[in-house]
């Protein structure tokens, strides 16, 4: 049996209805449920397993018997871990059927089948025989689905935000329904930090800045954004890039015990004093758990700088600390951006609700009463936050960016040209009027963008030379033909790999009676580039387990892999910059492409990626070059920053999202060395695919 899903192709721009086997959603949930990159947390399962085995040490100690409760058990690592360290029962619960599944057979695999009992359901919908759930559904007196409470529960329901998984719902139910009073809770308790920092970098993700003489309109310029968490490796960032304004500092604990209730809604004010004089643009956080009830088992999630673990060093640099990519940490972005001097003392204005963070920052007495929630976060009101990512956002306040555009608008634009725009949340129009354009139409898909856009020509008093046009109406709108100029970033929001952003050639094809052999088309042509690399630690997220912490658990890497065989592409989209490589070989063109005078034609190719450096051949990254004029002296790259050199870490583009490919099977290469790939475009569909062979041939 087989399933049509219809799609539209981020390249051609057409509805695509594409066959599917007829179990493909349930394969794509199961690829993307993100558990192997948990497991590959070597930290994280050994200190799961000390604060369990502190745990159950305690209620030895206490004569009580043990009975632990496993709430998202996932593979049941942890439930198994449970039962080695003596646990009278063990119930655990899984909400994902496939996986809920998965840990039964791994359960008996292990040999712990009798030992587990595991229930498809949410902790939340657990029933306790003779009590009834929660508003009675089973009566007193009725069958439910654990024949007792349990006095030990074991739990991971955190995410970056700590909280942002439901935490607080699933630790106040089960204290109320499910656990005995006095219960042991691994992890037992949590703490969120702070630190205020003036970032120019960082605030380019999220304020809109003026580049060269363009002006950006005030209700932009002083636009809040949006409360949502940017998560990301802080410990990647370079420390000349932000300057703390305060030490970092707990702003809220949270015990998993329930000794103190578990609040969902509430706002705390820590006073803290400038260490040096600045501006307030955002505030990173991170959390630490600690596991055990003595309260001496820590994980940290903070980044290199601040991590309990290198203090004593005289020089910390991420390699000194845990990666991880489950949990990372945040920046939130300030609603008000406060102007502080050193010395001067400060409030940090700290709120949560049941499922997320927010911050600001004051330096006056108008605070909220701690322990009351204080006003939701920032809201968008210029719409650019709404419809534009934070790597888009980043990539329009990029300095070297406009750079390039302004220069090759400048050579192209003259007085009185006719430019058309074929870009989304693009605010070149407004320099190529103002480079002289009689008139400049422009094709935004959204109408946000598009007010946003608006107030731009306005504030820069081009208004009357900008025209906005649905691009079915092009024909008849653009009166003078030929255009002289057909401009593009590019940047579309469907685009998600690299070459996706090829849609612009596709939508260049379209406008071909507007133009003439002499339009100028920016980008003039574009590169599919090419990297064998060795990935640090991102392989983890693909790589198989085997075995964790001494248990087999072989049956959940071939779920994963049979469903990442239906449901996943070769290629999936990453921002490298956060993870460190190395480069084994030289950077290869696979494929140029002729945005100007060509149309799109099925290409292919196939040659050896030189091994130029030795190391772990884990995986290849592929980005695009576009090249904006015809000499091919103007180019953006969204690829390293800098000349790669092999063996050495690459430098990457932090406002794009390279292609990652990683292989399952890491193979050892040596200099001298080659890889073989296969390339090939194929234009009906837009469809890129780049293919590798065995290490040291050419064959693929």
């Amino acid at each position: 049996m087989s399933v049509f899903t219809q799609s539209v192709n981020p390249v051609t721009g057409q509805v695509d209805w594409r066959i599917q086997p007829e179990n493909y959603d349930y394969e794509q949930e199961v690829a993307r449920s993100a558990y192997a990159d948990m497991l590959h947390d070597t930290e994280r399962n050994q200190k799961y397993e000390q604060g369990l085995r502190a745990a159950v040490a305690a209620l030895r100690a206490a004569g009580r018997p043990v009975h632990v409760l496993d709430i998202g058990t996932g593979t049941g690592l942890l439930s198994m871990m449970a039962c080695r360290l003596g646990a009278d029962t063990v119930t655990a619960c899984e909400a994902f059927r496939p996986m809920a599944d998965c840990a039964v057979r791994i359960l008996a695999q292990n040999g712990l089948a009798d030992r587990v009992r595991v229930i498809p359901k949410r902790s939340t919908e657990l029933t306790i025989t003779g009590e009834g759930g929660e508003g009675g559904e089973e009566g007193e007196g009725g069958e439910g689905d654990m024949p007792r409470r349990c006095n030990l529960l074991v739990t991971e329901v955190f995410d970056t935000e700590l909280i942002g998984e439901g935490g607080l719902t699933t630790f106040r139910h089960a204290h109320q329904h499910l656990l005995e009073p006095d219960s042991l809770v691994v992890p037992s308790s949590a703490v969120v930090y702070a630190q205020v920092i003036d970032s120019a970098s960082v605030r380019r993700w999220s304020r809109f800045s003026p580049l060269g003489d363009l002006h950006v309109p005030e209700d932009v310029a002083e636009c809040h954004g949006t409360a949502a968490v940017h998560d990301f490796q802080l410990s990647q960032l370079a420390r000349g890039e932000f300057t703390p304004l305060a030490e970092p500092v707990p702003v809220f604990g949270f015990d998993w015990t329930n000794r103190t209730p578990i609040v969902c809604d509430r706002t705390s004010v820590a006073r803290v004093e400038a260490l040096s004089s600045g501006t307030a643009h955002a505030v990173l956080m991170w959390w630490d758990i600690t596991m055990d009830p003595q309260g001496e088992v820590l994980l940290s999630c903070a980044p290199y700088w601040a991590h309990p673990d290198t203090q004593q060093h005289k020089s910390p640099s991420a390699a000194d600390v845990p990666w991880r990519d489950h949990w990372m940490q945040a920046v939130y972005y300030l609603p008000r951006e406060v102007r502080v001097r050193r010395r001067d003392e400060f409030n940090l204005v700290s709120s949560h609700d049941e499922y997320s963070l927010w911050f600001s920052v004051n330096d006056n007495d108008d605070v909220p009463v701690p322990g009351e929630v204080s006003d939701p976060g920032p809201i968008c009101l210029c719409g650019l936050h709404v419809t534009c990512s934070r790597t888009r956002a980043g990539a329009m306040n990029d300095p070297a960016r406009h750079q390039a555009y302004s220069a090759a608008l400048r050579a192209a634009v003259t007085e009185g040209s006719t430019v058309l725009v074929l870009s989304e949340a693009c605010v070149y129009a407004v320099l190529a009027a103002r480079l002289g354009a009689r008139r400049v139409y422009v094709v935004e898909t959204s109408r946000i963008t598009r007010r946003a856009l608006q107030m731009y020509c306005r504030d820069n008093d081009v208004d009357e030379v900008v025209e906005f046009v649905e691009a079915e109406k092009l024909a008849e709108t653009v009166q003078e033909r030929p255009v002289d100029v057909v401009f593009a970033e590019p940047f579309y929001y469907g685009s998600v790999l690299p070459w996706h952003d090829l849609h612009f050639w596709y939508r260049k094809q379209q406008v071909k009676e507007l133009c003439s052999p002499q339009t100028r088309v920016i980008p003039h042509s574009a590169e599919l580039r090419c990297l064998g690399v060795e990935y640090t630690d991102l392989w983890k997220i693909r790589a198989p387990l085997n075995k964790v912490e001494d248990f087999d658990v072989g049956l959940f890497d071939e779920l994963i892999e049979s469903a990442c065989q239906v449901a996943d592409s070769d290629w999936e989209p990453h921002p490298l910059w956060e993870y460190p490589c190395r480069a084994l070989t030289a950077p290869r063109t696979l494929a140029t492409f002729d945005l100007a005078d060509g149309e799109p034609a099925d290409q292919s190719a196939a040659g050896t990626l030189a091994v130029t450096a030795a190391g772990s051949w884990n995986g290849a990254a592929l980005w695009m070059d576009w090249l904006l004029d015809p000499a091919g002296e103007i180019r953006v790259s969204q690829g390293p920053v800098r000349p790669v050199r092999p063996g050495d870490p690459v430098s990457w583009d932090r406002y794009s999202r390279q292609g990652v490919h990683l292989l399952r099977a890491p193979a050892t290469v040596t200099e001298g060395g080659g890889v073989g790939y296969e390339y090939k475009f194929t234009a009906e569909s837009g469809e890129v695919q780049v293919k590798f062979g065995k290490i040291g041939t050419e064959e693929s």
